[in-house]
């Protein structure tokens, strides 16, 4: 213990000599466990806690792919096709971005949300935030 003591006091007196090497590591230290908090963070929030609903592990999206083309959304006469024929699924529901304008064209504000089926929320298993869910 005495060796490590000693190796401190040595270590002390050194960044004492330079101040400038001493700002920099401690800057490069600071920077380098702020980004590593913030991204492990992030990949905790969205890769390893399991998201906010119940069986969650149960839940999946499903997408059109024609040949040769990107991924798409469904059309309403393709989902309610799937929903009325699907055997794998206990419940189905569909959404899709909405953004209208509140206002007029010149003086109006975007909104962002989503279009959603009568069932989105039963699907989900949770209730709205406000008001009440759709009555099927």
């Amino acid at each position: 213990m005495t060796g490590l003591f000693q190796d401190l006091r040595y270590a002390v007196r050194q960044l004492r000599k330079s101040p400038a090497f001493t700002a920099v590591a401690l800057f490069t230290l600071a920077l380098g466990i702020g980004m590593s908090t913030a991204i492990f963070t992030v990949v905790d929030a969205v890769l390893l806690r399991p998201l906010a609903f119940s069986e969650a592990g149960k839940l999946m999206t499903v997408w059109e792919k024609p040949p040769g083309e990107l991924e798409s959304n469904v059309g309403y006469q393709t989902f309610m096709d799937w929903q009325s024929q699907s055997e794998s699924f206990e419940r189905l529901a569909v959404s899709s971005e909405w953004q209208p304008i509140l206002g007029s064209e010149q003086g109006g504000e975007r909104l962002y949300g989503r279009r959603v089926s009568s069932d989105f929320f039963r699907v989900l298993r949770t209730q709205p935030l406000y008001g009440r869910d759709f009555i099927s």
